[in-house]
């Protein structure tokens, strides 16, 4: 099972992303949605959506080129990879890759049991000395944040967040990523971590209140607005460069500070530890549309 094998699971959930983020699934699936609301009487929810249907989206072409500066591409990768989650407490459920790469070892920080045919190697972070005093969401942030602690013994590492389905091989995208010591997708609606705190009040992902403060703050200090969004559900260091590790550990501390949403203290963490964004490696400007990838599972956590 090699390239050829990759290539064919590619294509099949291309196919499959296609065929599922299609107009016509898409208005099928909305009118199942509002046909529930409108059966359990939830009108407010019908209204919440509208209004916020009403803010403006932000084009992903606006974040600019992908990768426009991109260095040369790297034939071969040279050192050990480690794809790797976390789930902590119940929050997700754990997810199996369709496709397990021989030479890669695939790692799972958590305080469950694995089922027992799972392709991942169990992390036991009961162990940890700040399992305890770290809340469940800070566990996986530190953990999410800081591979080349927790991975020291790799030169590679690809994070997926536990709703994360990975579909094919990974060495691939690290060859792709070349000389980038970072790879993050970007956000396929927004621009902006002040466009970003709308959304969030509207899903109530965080207290608004902390959201408030983190951002006023923000402001004060002269932060842009559209400076850049990511999605940080996949991530790919480089554990030898110097500068990611310097930017991740300032984004794990910037967390600590505000621990709401790590979608917004990582653009500000990147603007203010003045780490160039051109080094930074774009893996698309959608994330439900790389095949490599499905993403769409709700937290076990979430109502």
């Amino acid at each position: 099972m090699g390239k050829e094998f990759d290539d064919s699971l590619i294509e099949i959930n291309k196919r499959y992303q296609d065929l599922f983020y299609s107009s016509e699934v898409q208005n099928k699936l909305k009118k199942q949605k509002y046909s529930g609301y409108i059966h359990d009487g939830n009108y407010k929810q019908i209204l919440e959506d509208i209004l916020f249907k009403l803010f403006v989206r932000i084009p992903s072409s606006l974040h600019g080129n992908i990768n426009e500066c991109h260095p040369k591409k790297a034939e071969k990768v040279d050192g050990r990879i480690a794809v790797y989650s976390c789930v902590v407490g119940k929050y997700d459920r754990i997810i199996e890759p369709v496709y397990v790469q021989p030479g890669v070892d695939y790692l799972m920080f958590t305080d469950l049991d694995l089922p027992k045919n799972t392709a991942w190697k169990k992390i036991d972070i009961t162990k940890f000395d700040d399992y305890k005093s770290l809340t469940p969401i800070q566990m996986n942030r530190k953990i999410k944040m800081l591979p080349h602690k927790y991975l020291c013994d790799y030169d590679y590492s690809l994070y997926v967040d536990g709703l994360i389905e990975i579909v094919g091989a990974i060495s691939p995208m690290i060859e792709e990523m070349g000389d980038y010591g970072f790879g993050v997708h970007f956000h396929n609606q927004r621009d902006c971590i002040y466009d970003e705190a709308v959304m969030i009040k509207y899903a109530k992902k965080a207290n608004m209140s902390e959201v408030k403060v983190q951002l006023d703050n923000y402001r004060e200090e002269g932060f842009p607005s559209h400076f850049g969004l990511y999605e940080n559900t996949i991530l790919i260091r480089k554990h030898h460069d110097m500068s990611v590790c310097k930017l991740m550990e300032s984004w794990w501390d910037e967390y600590l500070k505000y621990p709401t949403r790590d979608q917004l203290s990582l653009p500000y963490v990147i603007w203010k530890t003045n780490f160039p964004k051109e080094s930074i490696y774009i893996m698309g400007d959608n994330i439900n549309r790389n095949p490599r990838f499905n993403r769409g599972l709700k937290h076990e956590g979430q109502k």
